[in-house]
């Protein structure tokens, strides 16, 4: 289960609007510089995903519409990432400035440092290289993936391990984790795939999609793990996962509508071997 966050976007105007002309702004913060709502996003996801704790984001340009939209924005920047998402537990912002102006203070807490999400990567790596081989499938690739992960980690009933570093340096994490790993993992071996943030009849949930022979399947290998060791919630379809009380929101997130069966699998791999074939004997 998704441990439930403590989500805080507080708004503190330092400077009323109403009473700028006897209270001038002379100079903005030392920072990025945002001239409209698209590009303040994009700072404020790149901040966050370098794992900024303070950060400050200079706006320009139209400022009552920009503190209309700060709370939206902030949460676009979040969510647009899937892995970003499930990596803060609390955003704090306050806004100085004058109209045509402003500097947006950001102070944000995360559940790793850069440095632990820098041995994530390289972890991975070193690992992914040692359970897939260029022969492989997508799909065997994927499976590979899939059994090392259950295989080397475990579901933390304390709800303490959140993160895809807890399930690498403790061997514990919850769903979380496991759906942070598999996203770094399959990525690493040329495979997309997204994080999906919803819920099941027991709480907050997140788990996986990814795409393979351009199809979108769904992964949740959390319940493949407690339920020992399963392929139960494996390259599912959407159908598949509403009917066992899987809810997310579809409009944000590609379909997943084919129906996986083994021997998809086992064609891909005899297709790929032939056309191997065939660009050998030409």
């Amino acid at each position: 289960m998704l441990k439930q966050r403590a989500i805080k976007f507080v708004l503190v105007l330092l400077l009323s609007m109403t009473c700028l002309a006897s209270n001038p702004f002379n100079a903005l913060a030392n920072g990025e510089t945002a001239t409209d709502l698209t590009q303040l996003e994009q700072a404020i996801k790149e901040d966050m995903i370098n794992r900024e704790s303070n950060f400050t984001i200079n706006y320009v340009g139209d400022t009552t519409k920009m503190l209309g939209s700060l709370g939206i924005v902030t949460k676009q920047a979040e969510e647009s990432d899937g892995y970003l998402h499930l990596s803060w537990t609390t955003i704090r912002y306050q806004v100085s400035g004058e109209a045509g102006k402003a500097s947006i203070n950001f102070t944000v807490e995360y559940l790793t440092t850069m440095d632990q999400e820098n041995f994530v990567t390289s972890q991975v790596k070193e690992i992914v290289p040692t359970i897939i081989t260029a022969t492989m499938t997508d799909f065997e690739k994927e499976k590979a993936i899939h059994d090392w992960i259950l295989k080397n980690v475990a579901y933390d009933y304390k709800v303490q391990q959140r993160t895809a570093y807890s399930a690498l340096t403790s061997g514990k994490t919850v769903c979380s984790g496991y759906a942070m790993l598999a996203e770094k993992m399959l990525t690493e071996a040329g495979i997309k795939t997204i994080i999906v943030s919803g819920s099941i009849p027991g709480g907050l949930h997140a788990w996986n999609m990814v795409q393979i022979d351009g199809n979108w399947y769904q992964f949740d290998a959390t319940n493949n793990d407690v339920r020992g060791n399963t392929t139960k919630y494996y390259n599912k379809t959407d159908a598949y996962m509403t009917k066992n009380g899987f809810v997310w929101d579809k409009t944000k997130l590609p379909q997943a509508l084919t129906v996986y069966q083994p021997e998809t699998a086992k064609s891909s791999k005899s297709n790929q071997e032939s056309s191997q074939l065939l660009m050998k004997r030409e």
